[in-house]
């Protein structure tokens, strides 16, 4: 989360748009929501991808975003 907040190039929206997936998925995952969960973070994934694609944040962010999302992904689903 606190990562989010330090991200250049962002504005208050892109911000909010993506620590709301992260506080979706962590309520989804603490409900025992699964599908839920992985969707939440599906969507953080991709909308991490878009803002990359886009020129909004920078490709080392992108890659530490991405990573994180991943390993969460894997930690909630196996």
């Amino acid at each position: 989360q606190s990562f989010i907040d330090g991200l250049d190039g962002l504005n208050n929206g892109q911000r909010n748009a993506l620590s709301q997936h992260l506080s979706n998925a962590l309520r989804q995952y603490s409900r025992g929501q699964a599908n839920a969960t992985f969707n939440q973070l599906n969507a953080l994934y991709d909308q991490v991808q878009d803002f990359a694609l886009n020129g909004t944040i920078s490709e080392i962010d992108r890659l530490i975003l991405t990573d994180y999302v991943l390993r969460l992904i894997v930690s909630t689903t196996s």
